[in-house]
């Protein structure tokens, strides 16, 4: 969960920059599992949120299962730190596959997150392993660091193994690692880092600039130049502090100096975003700043730009402790059922409402925006916890995660349509004729006497550059609205079926849903 639509690989994950003190030692050995592909890194330090203002105001201890279940954050509540890890292809922005790496507080039960997931504890290269439902595994790297990793199979887990035995210190890249060092030397809570050197070419970017006929009017900046410059991104950094409400920080480093002001800067940001459908609403209003070879934005987050920051990652899997005591022991099934249920409904449906949270301001809110965020939600859906949880619902929830996918699919398709349309769409020309008179002689035929013009005829038909413009700006539009019309329907017809199952659910357990 969504870079560049060849400008957009140029920024589109990340978020914030620090406060508190964090030791180098609590991420060292996090960091040193990471697996060397990665393109993408995501630090958390709990323990340091959990002691911030801002958890203090809102009770974030007593709320930490809430919040994971919720997806509010996507760690679990036995995680103290955790360093998330991506390898995307930055063409496509699709996930070739996520790891998380988490300290927990006391030693997990591998036995019982086996016997839940109905799966068996492996040894793998001197490791114990468990593999989890949706192409996941689970490994116990010491007693109290585990790492997960998915999509993955039983030989991915074993070269991860081994990668990390056979390596010293981490495998991250240049631009990871000095982000990684700016976390630690900051103490910033919350980290996320992009690697995007390399990841686009000036021709590509050249195309995606001459596609905005007032680029060059807007930024006082030639394509030319501004394609070279956008060539040398490094990557983009994100940290979160947590003062009285979170505050966010983005750091998007360039191998030359920033050429734009810091209002156009700003700008091109937000369409980068709003190109690969990662828009914030919050940043719209946040303080822009250009220094050297860096662009800044930072701003305050509210809940929601919180929520969808960490949907960019899908949350590890909760892990029960040894000798934990296990809820099974004191409630029967029949209110572990009904608990489970609740929870479930109220948190498939927190989600729900915040697709429909509209933006603030919507001067770079697209429709492929749209696109990204049903599938991230539907994916968000998929992997809420299951356990003990009605069975009918469960079958609902996947046919909603289905139609936040299919209205997904009807933007993305109209997109498709629209631009072969515009490529296979005629060319648009102006005949001119021009008619030069040599002088005049006197004729007499079938049709008539007299004295007549005699000379040549040429006609010039020159190509209307505006009218192909406008053309496809018309067949983007008609696209653009079908596409989105069969999106609505197909989301108001899920919206009608989740009321439906409130009230099915409220009969069935005398409880309000």
């Amino acid at each position: 969960m969504r870079l560049i639509t060849r400008l957009a690989t140029f920024t589109t994950l990340l978020i914030v920059a620090g406060s508190a003190s964090l030791s180098r030692a609590q991420f060292d050995d996090l960091v040193d599992k990471v697996p060397q592909s990665a393109n993408a890194i995501f630090l958390l330090n709990v323990d340091k949120v959990l002691a911030s203002p801002a958890a203090s105001k809102n009770n974030w201890k007593e709320k930490v299962q809430e919040a994971y279940t919720s997806g509010v954050t996507i760690l679990p509540p036995q995680a103290s730190q955790a360093v998330l890890s991506a390898s995307l292809d930055l063409e496509s922005t699709h996930t070739l596959w996520e790891s998380a790496v988490m300290r927990l507080k006391n030693e997990p039960s591998l036995d019982t997150v086996a016997r839940i997931s109905r799966g068996s504890v492996e040894d793998l290269d001197g490791m114990q392993t468990v593999a989890l439902p949706g192409d996941a595994y689970l490994v116990q790297f010491t007693s109290k660091v585990v790492g997960a990793m998915a999509p993955a199979n039983r030989q991915a887990i074993s070269r991860w193994i081994r990668e990390i035995k056979g390596r010293k210190g981490n495998g991250l890249s240049p631009y990871l690692a000095e982000a990684f060092s700016f976390a630690n030397e900051l103490g910033t809570p919350i980290v996320l880092a992009l690697d995007l050197e390399h990841a686009t070419s000036a021709d590509q970017i050249r195309l995606v600039l001459a596609s905005e006929p007032k680029f060059e009017e807007e930024t006082g900046v030639a394509i030319e130049k501004a394609a070279t410059f956008l060539t040398s991104i490094r990557g983009v950094t994100l940290g979160i502090t947590l003062a009285d409400k979170p505050f966010g920080k983005i750091k998007v480093d360039f191998e030359q100096d920033v050429p734009f002001t810091p209002d156009v800067a700003k700008s091109l940001l937000l369409k980068a975003l709003a190109r690969r459908g990662a828009t914030i609403d919050e940043i719209e209003g946040w303080t822009a700043k250009v220094n050297g070879k860096q662009i800044t934005v930072e701003g305050y987050l509210e809940k929601s730009g919180t929520r969808r920051i960490f949907s960019l990652f899908d949350r590890p899997p909760s892990l029960p402790s040894k000798g934990e005591s296990m809820p099974t022991q004191e409630l029967s099934k029949e209110e572990l059922v009904k608990a489970a249920t609740k929870t479930y409904f109220t948190n498939m449906e927190d989600m729900l409402d915040d697709l429909r949270d509209k933006p603030k301001t919507a001067s770079h809110y697209t429709v492929g925006q749209k696109a990204v965020w049903y599938k991230t939600y539907a994916r968000k859906i998929e992997r809420l916890p299951v356990l003990n949880v009605d069975p009918d619902l469960m079958q609902f929830s996947s046919q909603v995660s289905s139609s936040l996918y299919q209205a997904a699919d009807a933007i993305t398709s109209g997109a498709a349509r629209s631009r072969t349309r515009q490529v296979n769409a005629a060319p648009t020309y102006n005949y001119y004729t021009n008619s030069t008179v040599y002088g005049y002689s006197y004729r007499s035929d079938d049709y008539g006497s007299g004295y007549m013009p005699y000379g040549s005829t040429n006609t010039v038909a020159v190509e209307d550059v505006q009218a192909e413009f406008n053309n496809r700006a018309r067949i983007r539009t008609e696209e653009r609205v079908a596409s989105m019309n069969q999106a609505r329907g197909i989301v108001e017809q899920m919206e009608q079926a989740v009321s439906s199952m409130r009230k099915q659910l409220t009969q069935k357990y005398q409880i309000e849903f």
